[in-house]
């Protein structure tokens, strides 16, 4: 959960709904660099909820990975997210620090869905409070064991070293803060729309205050194109893409847009009845489907804050030999803050 520092690179690995993403970047400098970037598509049934169904075929799709990269061998920061991992804030008294920790496991077992003895549980004491000095506000994360596991268990025989798991919401905040600053006296939401889920990350002077995934993605314009035309999820996908598009595609696009504004919705409506209103100042959008045409402008106009699209690349320059620059500033933002980890990060 920690932010970027002068380190041993890593490589950033983000393993979404349909494809993976890595990134090795350079911040040994004050001209921070991306090296490397390489996005490798996801064979059909290799993941079921973002849980690895067919090891066989994430092997292949890792070892395309890498051959790409032109690596052997490095260490791994990955990226966690879905059903698989859950962020909860709590408040609790103040109290010494060899106390806490019997603490925080107390209040994760009334509620993290989870057994605890299958999952890794961390946890980092917030610089903002509820407003009372006795009390601390903490995050708790928790994320399944079998996850990680079968991620280390593909990765580590082929010569890599899996040193942190990360929540990819954290990530997101991390690739934020490296490009944007820790903005002071402002509660900021990040947004990144995947294919089948949605990270919403609330940011307030610098630490991530609330963080969970929607079961939002593109895949829903793609299914409702198909239902609207009855054709197949590939031709859905090309009129989605398409500037020109009958206007049987276009409602449907205009309703999965609604379905994933709704669920948005829903997060700032109960991330404010929790936090005595907090109020969000500012968007930043990321994501491929952040940028379907009229996506952003639907969006700030129903809740009514100023939207803007996150660049990855703000604060970063890019090594020539760096292809898809246009896939990664739209979809790059996880993975670049995967790869600003360090090894020993909580």
């Amino acid at each position: 959960m920690g932010f970027f520092s002068s380190k041993k690179q890593v490589i950033g690995l983000d393993i979404g709904s349909n494809s993976i993403r890595a990134a090795v970047v350079d911040v040994s400098s004050s001209n921070s660099q991306l090296l490397k970037y390489v996005q490798e598509p996801i064979v059909n049934n290799t993941l079921n909820n973002g849980e690895v169904a067919q090891v066989s075929k994430l092997t292949e799709t890792f070892q395309n990975l890498f051959k790409s990269l032109k690596l052997n061998k490095g260490d791994i920061v990955l990226g966690l997210s879905g059903s698989s991992v859950m962020v909860k804030k709590v408040t609790i008294p103040k109290m010494e620090n060899q106390l806490l920790s019997d603490q925080v496991r107390w209040e994760a077992e009334q509620y993290i869905p989870f057994d605890l003895s299958s999952v890794n549980l961390d946890f980092v004491v917030l610089s903002t409070n509820s407003g009372d000095d006795n009390s601390n506000d903490i995050l708790i994360v928790a994320a399944q064991k079998d996850q990680i596991r079968a991620a280390v268990e593909v990765v580590e025989p082929m010569g890599f070293n899996v040193v942190v798991a990360d929540v990819n919401g954290f990530a997101l905040a991390n690739a934020f803060a490296f490009n944007y600053g820790k903005i002071q006296g402002q509660a900021i939401a990040l947004i990144d729309i995947g294919a089948f889920y949605s990270h919403f990350v609330i940011v307030q002077n610098g630490d991530v205050v609330f963080c969970r995934d929607l079961p939002v993605g593109g895949v829903l314009i793609n299914q409702e194109i198909q239902s609207a035309m009855d054709i197949s999820f590939e031709e859905a996908e090309r009129f989605k893409m398409s500037k020109e598009m009958p206007e049987e595609a276009q409602k449907a696009i205009d309703v999965s847009l609604g379905n994933i504004i709704d669920q948005i919705q829903g997060s700032f409506e109960f991330f404010i009845n929790t936090t005595q209103g907090l109020s969000v100042t500012n968007i930043f959008l990321t994501g491929g489907t952040a940028y379907t045409a009229g996506f952003i402008e639907k969006l700030q106009k129903t809740l009514d804050i100023p939207c803007e699209f996150l660049n990855p690349l703000r604060n970063m320059n890019v090594h020539p030999s760096v292809q898809n620059i246009e896939g990664f500033q739209k979809s790059g933002a996880v993975v670049l803050g995967l790869a600003l980890r360090s090894e020993g990060d909580s």
